[in-house]
């Protein structure tokens, strides 16, 4: 810490003083008059300046976090709809192939076609009924039913869509509202060959909306919080309970489908104008299916833990101008009455600078304590695991004793430490029966867990560390060769602290206890890092790895 106050009006001041031997008492009164009330104005306006800054970084900072948590709620239900609308796939496909070879399929009174929309219908809880439609657009079978439902959906847009384009594949059509029950469906349907090639009909799936209202009732909507899963053309599908919105209702002029619907599909957040109100928005649109989902939160609602604490930070600030002002205030007339008080002046000096070295010692202690909230969050987020519980502190353990092997500077050993201590937090947004599950992943859940790098990088880049550690939680999982994930970086492309951090999670992963597999030893894990050396994995850091636990083996 420097021996005087940074600030340059303090600075100079302090330097005309001692320039005339350090007696105050020499200088004329009013002359130190005016540099008192020169000096209180600048304090002045730098606790203004000050309220000012930090006011605009704690409203950024409401933003942005209401920003990262709807794009991950977006990204959420985007994934549940994936799953519902690709298991309605599957079961339809396989319906339609599976009548296209029966040659009375269409036959009302065919009971093998009614056994088969029976046995589907079992296995799809999303679903409310199935129905079969000839080329004529004529109900032909239905699961359920009740009295007075139409007995020709010719006119419904997927029958029509399936009748004229053959290739086009499942389509979810325009939700319709029963005009026996009064309930809204979602219709989703494939086109079914007659027997011989020939355009058949339709297999028909109809999903209840509420059975989308109450995965997002887990997600805790709220009347502050809204969720829509829509078509790219803007028609609701549906929404959470709280909702306002019918399914059916077209939003055309909304901007956030200009932005969510490009090709290959998108994902992000917009902080501007939706639904007639200024919201927070986070969406989530896959390449290749016609839907998407936005999470929306009202701009007011982030913004008011803000405003409430605007006016006491007001209020602090106005109390801290008066302090000064009545200091300057004492000062002026201590000058007044005595004509040698440099004494009082050096001694208000000390007292200022050990009030920054208070300070200075306080942001240390601020510093640990961000450290341990750390440690306590990755041991918080290892608890939904119990397999991997531990991991991050010995990755980060081994981690630590690797770069210091490769006599990395202290600084950058620290980052290292931290970003491994939290290189797994993104797995807070993974579903925990992924995180436990004994069996072989599925690709489409192998790619869920795949994004826990960029979920942990959202939350750490918003913590005041060094881009280092965000760049370990980010880049853990990439590999020299480009065969890592989530973004394929290869070689110098990956920070150095990732590389390390990469070695030690192998290591400690394969001498670990999984739920689908038992610790396979240190040998293995040194054995596969050799395998990676130079390849996949840093050589310098498969090296010192290999000497830190030939000298500690019970490192781990």
């Amino acid at each position: 810490m420097s021996a005087r106050p940074e600030h340059p009006a303090v600075s100079s001041l302090l330097d005309a003083d001692a320039n005339q031997d350090g007696m105050l008492g020499a200088a004329r009164p009013r002359s130190l008059k005016r540099r008192i009330a020169g000096l209180t104005a600048v304090v002045l306006l730098l606790l203004v300046a000050a309220l000012v800054a930090d006011q605009l970084d704690e409203r950024g900072d409401a933003i942005d976090d209401a920003l990262t948590h709807t794009r991950t709620l977006a990204r959420t239900v985007n994934q549940h709809a994936g799953r519902t609308f690709g298991a309605i796939d599957h079961a339809l496909t396989s319906t339609a192939a599976a009548l296209a070879a029966t040659e009375n399929a269409f036959d009302p009174e065919s009971l093998q076609t009614e056994l088969l929309l029976d046995h589907q219908l079992a296995a799809l809880p999303a679903v409310e009924a199935l129905t079969l439609l000839n080329a004529e657009g004529q109900v032909v079978q239905r699961t359920t039913g009740l009295p007075g439902e139409p007995s020709s959906l010719a006119e419904m847009d997927g029958f029509r869509v399936h009748r004229d384009h053959p290739g086009h594949g499942l389509h979810i059509g325009t939700p319709m509202r029963s005009e026996v029950t009064g309930r809204w469906v979602i219709p989703l349907s494939q086109r079914v060959a007659a027997f011989g090639g020939a355009f058949g009909g339709v297999v028909l799936a109809t999903v209840d909306p509420a059975y989308f209202q109450h995965f997002y009732a887990d997600l805790g909507a709220g009347p502050e919080r809204g969720i829509l899963l829509l078509r790219n053309d803007g028609t609701v599908l549906a929404t959470d309970r709280a909702s306002t919105l019918t399914p059916g209702t077209v939003l055309e002029d909304e901007s956030l489908l200009r932005t969510a619907t490009v090709p290959g599909g998108a994902t992000g957040a917009i902080d501007g104008r939706f639904l007639g109100a200024e919201r927070v928005v986070g969406y989530d649109a896959t390449a290749g299916l016609p839907y998407l989902a936005a999470v929306a939160v009202d701009r007011g609602t982030v913004l008011a833990q803000w405003r409430d604490g605007l006016g006491r930070h007001v209020a602090a600030i106005a109390g801290m101008g008066a302090l000064v002002v009545f200091l300057a205030f004492l000062l002026a007339r201590q000058i007044d009455r005595l004509n040698a008080s440099n004494h009082r002046l050096h001694a208000e000096v000390h007292r200022r600078l050990a009030a920054e070295a208070g300070q200075a010692h306080a942001l240390g202690r601020l510093k640990g304590t961000l450290g341990q909230s750390v440690e306590a969050l990755a041991r918080a987020v290892e608890k939904r695991d119990p397999y991997t519980a531990g991991h991050q502190e010995r990755v980060a353990k081994l981690s630590e004793a690797i770069a210091r092997r490769m006599g990395l500077p202290e600084e950058r050993v620290e980052n290292i430490r931290l970003g491994a201590l939290m290189h797994d937090i993104g797995k807070v947004g993974i579903p925990a029966e992924l995180l436990n599950k004994p069996g072989t992943l599925s690709r489409q859940e192998l790619e869920l867990i795949r994004v826990h790098p960029e979920i942990g990088y959202d939350i750490v880049r918003t913590i005041d560390f060094d881009p280092p550690v965000a760049r370990v939680v980010a880049e853990h999982h990439e590999r020299l060769d480009g065969s890592g994930y989530p973004k394929g970086l290869k070689g110098e492309e990956i920070a150095l602290e990732a590389r390390i951090v990469a070695v030690a999670d192998v290591v400690e992963a394969i001498t670990s206890h999984r739920p689908y597999r038992a610790a396979l030893g240190l040998e293995v894990a040194l054995a596969e890092i050799g395998r990676q050396r130079g390849r996949g994995l840093d050589a310098g850091a498969v090296d010192a790895c290999r000497a830190v636990l030939d000298e500690n083996p019970a490192l781990l």
